[in-house]
């Protein structure tokens, strides 16, 4: 897609500043079709690069700043994100960048367990409203010429297919994985033969955004070293790629470790070609063993306390 080739999407610093102040004047001259807009009052964005909750996130092509969304963690008497400015520069309006800022801010939301998300929108500005009314947002009221706008987001959910409403749904999200191994547990799952191979005793634990499938991985008796005395084993650990880098892996290792202690298990097992994946999570590396296959491959052990 033409937003992953070309624009990269970061947090802003403080040498973005004079490009974030050159195109909020430039939404200005949008929304109210004049060039006589004043821009942002000196040191007003100085709360966003001091290093605390307030942010603002940047779209960049060749190492230039071509739109920017700025956003507020408000903790009053309820917590809430503010998407307070949004601006994309007029060249690059229509290619999905508005929108990929509207989802990094929810993405943000939703790994700071905030689950409201407000912001104001001109009612002259027909074109960010249609952009908020398909993404979800509804207006909560009316404040003169603007709208107040607001979502509530769904904090991420941790689900074990075997004991879920949809079985069915989160199958067909299994099966877009990019990753052959994915493939064959979705076709283990269509054909009821994964707890044959692995484990009556297997979960296969999915962390759900909303209808959006995040990671997925199996906790089971077995796993591809076998035979083995080691176990249980966390195996199929896969994350989508529009998910990566937030370490989501992690929230499913932490209800790993939760059913393992239930089970009074001191140790877990994965077995992968990865080198410094799963440090990462808190695993040491175990040994190598030959797979089924008779092919090498890195077992690691993950202690639970």
């Amino acid at each position: 897609m033409d937003i992953k080739m070309k624009y990269t999407f970061r947090k802003a610093i403080k040498e973005d500043e004079n490009s974030i102040r050159d195109l909020f004047v430039e939404m200005l001259q949008t929304i109210y079709q004049s060039k006589n807009v004043q821009g942002y009052e000196a040191g007003y964005l100085d709360k966003f690069f001091d290093g605390k909750e307030d942010w603002i996130c940047v779209a960049e092509e060749d190492n230039a700043v071509i739109a920017y969304l700025s956003i507020e963690v408000h903790r009053e008497q309820e917590t809430f994100l503010y998407l307070d400015d949004l601006s994309v520069s007029e060249k690059y309006r229509g290619k999905g960048i508005g929108t990929n800022l509207i989802r990094t801010a929810e993405k943000f939301a939703v790994e700071a367990g905030i689950s409201t998300i407000v912001f104001h929108v001109e009612k002259s500005n027909t074109g960010a409203f249609r952009l908020y009314r398909r993404l979800g947002y509804f207006v909560l009221d009316e404040e003169g010429s603007r709208y107040r706008m607001l979502k509530e987001e769904k904090p991420m959910q941790i689900i074990d297919y075997f004991h879920c409403d949809r079985p069915e749904y989160w199958l067909c999200q299994i099966e877009k994985s990019d990753w052959g191994a994915g493939q064959y547990l979705h076709s283990l799952l269509k054909e009821n033969k994964l707890k044959d191979v692995v484990g009556e005793d297997t979960k296969v634990l999915l962390l759900t955004d909303g209808d959006e499938l995040v990671s997925f991985c199996t906790f089971a008796e077995k796993d591809d070293i076998q035979p083995t005395e080691l176990t249980p084993w966390v195996g199929f650990v896969y994350t989508f790629p529009a998910y990566r880098g937030h370490r989501y892996m992690g929230k499913l290792f932490l209800e790993i470790e939760k059913l393992a202690k239930e089970k009074g298990i001191h140790d877990v097992y994965i077995s992968t070609n990865h080198t410094g994946l799963y440090e990462k999570y808190g695993c040491e590396f175990y040994r190598m063993m030959d797979d089924m296959h008779g092919e090498p491959s890195r077992v690691y052990r993950k202690h639970v306390e």
